[in-house]
């Protein structure tokens, strides 16, 4: 991937969120142009979650003496507080990727 695709694919990310913002549990619209199903589209969100918690875990476990699962529920709720929009769209609909594994 390019930083052209990357850049695609971030915008049309974002351009879902910001349709979601008032009802994340909505069917998801995806653009065909950037994502071949629903399923990919929910992966690269599912990425972008996974990426900002594990890079934000890792700084705080250098400045902590608290355990590891604390500082993952600390950051999870940072995270969710600071996207809750992206968080609630993975909750509502995170499922559907399980099912169809």
């Amino acid at each position: 991937m390019g930083w052209s695709d990357f850049y695609r694919r971030r915008d049309a990310i974002d351009a879902v969120l910001n349709d979601a913002r008032h009802d994340p549990a909505a069917p998801l619209i995806v653009d065909p142009d950037v994502f071949e199903s629903r399923d990919e589209l929910l992966q690269a969100m599912t990425y972008r979650w996974n990426q900002r918690l594990t890079s934000r875990i890792a700084v705080e476990l250098l400045d902590t003496t608290d355990d590891y699962d604390t500082v993952v529920a600390r950051v999870t709720r940072m995270l969710s507080v600071e996207d809750p929009t992206l968080r609630a769209v993975l909750d509502a609909h995170v499922t559907h990727l399980a099912r169809s594994a």
